[in-house]
């Protein structure tokens, strides 16, 4: 398996480092070190360090590519500094992992997931206060009410925020748009985590059969009641 990253900014900055510990300190060797690829065209600026876990020293450097060099300790970190379009692809069994502000990334990913088999497609997205993370099995999902696009219908048409249009991700318009904050990043970041941890760490030991319908798709804290979407039976 590979771990592709899409969006290098906020949420990934606080992300990562948990991620790269487990895999390389964990106890799984199936996941132990294996490629991760970080995808990214977007820049550093100075007023992204007020919600962004990067050092300033990063200052007008390829996001990626900054992520990667502050995580340099792990051994199979790749860095492709440009925005994925259509000619996405990955293997079969890859993970796909969404952290790109903007529908049209995340279109491209769903179908990148769709054309292989047996990958897995996680993302994470927050407002000011709130945050959610949501998985995606392609094998199972696809055309359901577990498919992202099924649930979101506006991923197939809304280009708002793409960063490849005039107003990108990183713009003023975007950011008065969509303001962000460290904590608001950083609880998107655990969702994700918790969820990534149950898809690769605690899924493999349960029986489908029996447990399937129980399997979360989606945490939030931006439902009632801190509701936790479940895997539909």
């Amino acid at each position: 398996m590979t771990i592709n990253i899409i969006g290098c900014g906020g949420v990934a900055s606080y992300f990562l480092p948990p991620l790269l510990r487990t895999l390389r300190y964990g106890d799984k060797l199936r996941l132990r070190n294996i490629p991760v690829h970080l995808y990214d065209g977007d820049k550093l600026e100075e007023r992204n360090f007020q919600r962004q876990n990067f050092e300033t020293q990063y200052v007008d450097t390829n996001k990626a590519f900054a992520l990667a060099d502050s995580c340099n300790w792990y051994p199979k970190l790749s860095v492709v500094r440009h925005y994925i379009d259509g000619s996405f692809r990955v293997d079969d069994g890859d993970c796909i992992i969404i952290m790109a502000d903007n529908h049209l990334a995340r279109r491209h990913a769903l179908d990148a997931a769709d054309r292989a088999a047996g990958v897995h497609v996680l993302s994470a997205a927050n407002s000011t206060i709130g945050a959610e993370a949501w998985w995606y099995d392609a094998t199972h999902d696809r055309d359901t009410p577990r498919d992202p696009r099924v649930r979101w219908p506006e991923i197939l048409t809304d280009d708002t925020g793409s960063p490849v249009h005039a107003s990108g991700c990183n713009s003023e318009a975007r950011l008065r748009e969509v303001p962000q904050t460290p904590i608001a990043n950083f609880m998107a970041a655990s969702h994700l985590l918790l969820l990534w941890n149950f898809v690769f760490i605690e899924r493999p030991k349960l029986d489908p059969a029996l447990t399937r319908p129980y399997w979360p798709i989606s945490f939030s804290n931006t439902a009632t009641a801190n509701e936790t979407l479940r895997y539909a039976a």
